[in-house]
This record gives C-alpha cells, structure tokens and sequence, in this order.
C-alpha cells in the first residue's frame, strides 16, 4: 500500500526542514539533519512505520496510546526513544 504523509516540519542547526514520508512507495532522498543527502524506504510493519536509511540506520514510528513514538537504531545497534505529543 503506497501512503504518503503530510509534511512534518523539523529543525536542526541548519535551519527548518521539511520532510515528505512516502510509505510503501520505494526509496526516496531526503536530507539529513547534518545536511546530507540519503536514500531511505519506508514500508508498513502491522502498525509501525519501518524506515531502513541508507548506511544501515533504522527509524520505527508509532502510536502509544496518545503519543508518537519515534525508535532510531544505529548500525551498531544502539538505539534512541523519542516521545511526542500533542500540546
């Protein structure tokens, strides 16, 4: 199923970015917060939205109850939680 999502906005050193995630729909380029360009593939996994980067980080996002989640894991393994939610 290709689903795209609204734009989420984010910042980073270099200024507001704004991202486009196409699920189910192939790789697509996107720039990373230290200003880099970098493929990524973002597929549905049950309720997950699994998006593999190129050179091997992952990002999981989900819903917990009213929150999003967001799940970074390096390469190596070490992974990051953040929360967010509604203000």
């Amino acid at each position: 199923m290709l689903v795209t999502l609204p734009q989420v906005k984010r910042w980073t050193p270099f200024g507001e970015k704004t991202d486009t995630i196409v699920v189910g729909g192939g790789p697509t380029m996107f720039e990373t917060p230290g200003g880099e360009s970098k493929s990524a593939t973002s597929i549905w996994v049950e309720e997950t939205i699994l998006t593999e980067v190129e050179g091997g980080m992952k990002v999981r996002r989900f819903m917990d109850g009213d929150k999003m989640i967001i799940e970074l894991t390096t390469p190596k393994g070490a992974t990051m939680k953040r929360t967010h939610s509604k203000q």
